[in-house]
């Protein structure tokens, strides 16, 4: 495997590619905090000041950054853009330039609201400003054989920020408050990671430039903290139905699958119900969480 450079040091998702073990010793990554030593510095504010001489032709870039809060991309809308288009397009072009390979973090938002199955041979039909914001960095490099596009579904892990919502539930005794409608085709982490590196190390393995990173079954949030009753006491639920406002920045249903997330990891992403148990696992009465088994 050539050398990875992980763009979005602290990210969840680049936190578990980092700490996978999956990738070479001499990998690389980025933040935006230039008091980070252990990174190198890149403000996407700014990344004109990034040293464009650290990356070298064949180098694999897994850029993870940006604001993915649909309300902060809609409510602070100039910002956002700043980060997500104009930073990324210039450093993803930079890279290019260079002779690197790109994979680039995109989303499901950009189909928009579905209901009816979409794969990657699907129209897209971003809704509301992030999802924009990714499709249009898409369309920017949907050409070059050294970008790829992995839109990922909502991205299951115990330190996710649903799931720590429902764990912190169950810990404190509190009602779960679930939004309803809400559904994803929700994809675990450790499926996230394989793929991500299934790409890093045959770039070519599937004939596309765009991969739904998706997981198998389309799963409403109510569903969602469902599949915590084999593992936790499930906690009290309370269905919201948010107002109108809510569902301006982001669809209530997005029904996405893949034509090549599977021939990517070798085998088929995990059902909810086994990526809990696995993602879990070896979990006792006491925990960090202080959880009954």
């Amino acid at each position: 495997m050539n050398r990875v450079i992980v763009v979005g040091h602290h990210g969840f998702v680049a936190q578990r590619l980092i700490t996978s073990g999956r990738l070479e010793e001499n990998t690389k990554t980025t933040s935006r905090d230039p008091e980070d030593d252990q990174c190198w510095h890149l403000d996407l504010e700014s990344p004109d000041k990034f040293n464009f001489g650290l990356v070298a032709s064949g180098d694999t870039i897994v850029f993870l950054a940006g604001i993915s809060s649909p309300t902060v991309c809609k409510d602070d809308f100039d910002f956002a853009y700043r980060v997500n288009v104009e930073g990324t397009v210039h450093f993803i072009g930079c890279c290019i330039d260079i002779g690197a390979r790109v994979i680039y973090a995109s989303s499901d938002v950009v189909y928009g609201e579905c209901e009816k199955a979409v794969d990657e041979s699907s129209a897209i039909n971003p809704l509301g400003p992030y999802a924009e914001m990714k499709a249009e960095v898409e369309g920017k490099f949907q050409t070059s054989d050294l970008f790829k596009a992995v839109r990922f579904s909502y991205i299951f892990a115990s330190s996710d920020k649903f799931t720590s919502h429902i764990l912190d539930c169950i810990k404190e005794h509190r009602v779960c408050e679930v939004f309803q409608p809400l559904s994803r085709s929700i994809v675990y982490v450790g499926d996230v990671v394989d793929g991500i590196v299934a790409l890093c190390q045959q770039w070519d393995l599937v004939a596309t430039n765009k991969i739904n990173f998706s997981g198998p079954d389309l799963l409403s949030r109510l569903q969602f903290v469902t599949a915590f009753q084999d593992r936790f006491n499930a906690p009290q639920i309370e269905v919201i139905q948010p107002d109108e406002a809510f569902y301006e920045a982001r669809p209530r249903t997005i029904n996405m699958k893949s034509r090549y997330f599977e021939e990517l990891l070798g085998r088929r992403a995990l059902p909810l119900a086994q990526a809990i148990r696995r993602e879990f696992d070896g979990w006792g009465t006491i925990n960090r969480w202080s959880l009954e088994l």
